[in-house]
């Protein structure tokens, strides 16, 4: 059985897909794409649309609360590089983040 962590990843494809997915974004919170056609798109990424294109949440999934310091460092530097205002820690080992 393969984990996450063995699959092979092909970088430069899992790279197109995020710069399509900013693409997406961008057109969503710019008002050229309506919610539901947005929303069959985001969830694969973890986000979701709030307040009607003003904020999205991105949920961050962490598997049996197996964080390691290296990920975490990761998160704490991406909510200071984008300034991020508010944060929800779950019971059920997620973060939300509104951005």
């Amino acid at each position: 059985m393969n984990t996450v962590s063995e699959k092979s990843i092909d970088k430069k494809e899992m790279r197109l897909k995020i710069q399509n997915f900013a693409d997406t974004c961008r057109k969503f919170y710019q008002r050229e794409l309506k919610i539901p056609e947005y929303k069959s798109i985001s969830g694969d990424f973890g986000t979701y649309s709030e307040r009607n294109h003003k904020t999205g949440m991105l949920r961050l999934r962490i598997p049996a609360g197996d964080l390691s310091l290296e990920n975490l460092k990761f998160i704490i530097d991406s909510i200071k590089k984008y300034d991020i205002k508010k944060i929800h820690i779950t019971l059920i080992n997620q973060f939300s983040y509104t951005i």
